[in-house]
């Protein structure tokens, strides 16, 4: 089974989905850092030289690499909802959880993230406050979509988000189990 972590950036995918991974005995991939890998620069230096239709590109290869695996917590970049490619194959692979954060919350942490001011690009070229108000709003509909269960992780620490995730996760499982005896039946 896999577990791919939705969300805009700063909701805890990253930090979430590490701890996520240990807590199961689950391997951890952040498909940003296999992107960088694979192309060789960072995301703000490859958007910046060859467009984000590249990065997308990237993305999309890169997803369906990780989706043909099992057994990992899988850390996706916020626009992965973007390609419904992308959606498809984590529906098909695993189960889709959605990091959600108020506009609030998300600028205050892209403050004091080091990984946002030195690798991320900026999305619409705008002041980051009014970025993410606009691209939240445009994603939330794609996020809801996608995912199988959301998670707000605002006033949350990111041990607390993957407790509210493992027991989301059992609570699922006994459903279903109850399910399929009803079934039977």
């Amino acid at each position: 089974m896999n577990i791919f972590l939705i969300g805009y950036r700063c909701t805890g995918k990253t930090t979430v989905g590490r701890i996520l991974a240990e807590s199961m005995s689950l391997r951890y991939v952040d498909t940003d850092n296999v992107i960088v890998s694979a192309i060789g620069e960072s995301i703000r230096v490859a958007v910046e030289e060859n467009g984000w239709d590249y990065f997308r590109r990237w993305e999309a290869k890169i997803m369906a690499q990780v989706c043909a695996d099992d057994g990992q917590v899988v850390g996706t970049g916020g626009g992965v909802i973007l390609n419904p490619e992308n959606t498809a194959a984590m529906s098909r692979n695993g189960l889709v959880i959605w990091l959600k954060a108020d506009p609030e919350t998300i600028i205050k942490r892209m403050k004091i993230d080091d990984q946002t001011r030195r690798f991320r690009p900026s999305l619409t070229g705008k002041a980051s406050s009014g970025e993410v108000v606009e691209i939240l709003s445009q994603r939330a509909p794609l996020y809801r979509q996608a995912s199988d269960i959301a998670v707000v992780t605002d006033n949350l620490s990111p041990e607390m988000v993957a407790d509210d995730i493992i027991r989301g996760l059992v609570t699922r499982k006994n459903d279903d189990t109850l399910q399929r005896k009803r079934e039977q039946k």
